[in-house]
């Protein structure tokens, strides 16, 4: 269940984890959010330093990603390549940008020098999140799209911040950017 590299939790895991608490949240109709995130520009970090010092750019993000959740329900996983996934149970959209914002913050705050990114000098990521209360004439798959469809669009508008997707009641999507307050990161320092 947990990713060897990254000792983050794996993709196997993920998709147990995220079929089960779709269905809880079904059953209890709560929310449920999922924030799908890529290390930007990695291809060619990787292809520039090598495969060893792309490794240690995963462990490193996958561990800064890890110390920023707070609750033992929420986890970290490596959902393939660059890419991570964090599920938060029983967690509304509000709650799920501010997660966002830490994970996005404490990426920002490895300072890593990345001298091929477009989107920072430095090793950032893209975030793309989505929030729901479960219904039952829907599967699981569908909070992993509407994520990923969000991801999608951080990272067609410029990398390095985070999209949203909502469903309206009449079932159209859309995306909208949250940003990020430079106060936030302030904070943290």
């Amino acid at each position: 269940i947990m990713d060897s590299l990254t000792s983050v939790f794996n993709r196997r895991s993920f998709d147990e984890t995220i079929r089960t608490e779709w269905e809880r949240a079904s059953r209890s109709r709560n929310s449920l959010s999922l924030i799908m995130c890529d290390i930007d520009y990695f291809k060619k970090y990787n292809d520039f330093h090598g495969h060893q010092a792309g490794d240690e750019i995963l462990i490193k993000v996958a561990g800064a990603l890890k110390k920023s959740m707070k609750r033992s329900t929420d986890r970290v996983y490596r959902y393939g390549g660059e890419e991570f996934s964090i599920i938060l149970p029983d967690t509304g959209k509000s709650c799920c940008l501010h997660v966002a914002e830490m994970l996005i913050s404490s990426v920002r705050l490895l300072t890593i020098r990345h001298e091929f990114s477009e989107a920072s000098d430095r090793i950032t990521i893209s975030l793309g999140c989505a929030s729901i209360i479960p219904s039952r004439d829907k599967e699981f798959p569908y909070i992993v799209s509407l994520a990923d469809m969000a991801l999608y669009e951080s990272k067609k508008n410029g990398r390095n911040r985070i999209y949203v997707c909502e469903e309206s009641d009449n079932g159209s999507l859309s995306f909208t950017e949250h940003k990020t307050s430079d106060d936030y990161l302030t904070r943290l320092l």
